[in-house]
């Protein structure tokens, strides 16, 4: 996977997948503070919204992820899909081996059904 983003609002946004898919759109809010917002269009056809908010606790900072507008018959791959990305992160955050992708999606895709 490989992203490009131009770090502004009105930005664009670009994501290439390995499987070829390939997801673009425009920052909507830019603060890498404590928000980061974008539409994300797959493959040039479905739009939606993407929205990062970081908040400062005590001793860590929560991630919320809030992925709006994905039509009903494709949240069986975005939710299970989110999963596996945020549980890579958390790994690689906690200095543990991150899990591959894949592996952590066919994994938990049953409890999304």
């Amino acid at each position: 996977m490989s992203a490009k983003v131009d770090g502004r609002q009105g930005g664009d946004i670009k994501i290439e997948f390995d499987d070829g898919q390939e997801v673009s759109g425009t920052i909507s809010r830019w603060d890498p503070t404590t928000q980061f917002a974008h539409t994300w269009v797959i493959n040039g056809e479905i739009s939606s919204d993407v929205t990062y908010a970081l908040t400062a606790t005590d001793s860590r900072t929560e991630l919320l992820l809030v992925h709006t507008g994905i039509p009903d018959e494709m949240c069986g791959g975005y939710v299970p899909g989110w999963h596996a990305f945020l549980a890579r992160l958390a790994a690689d955050l906690e200095g543990g081996a991150v899990p591959e992708w894949l592996t952590v999606f066919e994994e938990v895709a049953p409890a999304y059904q």
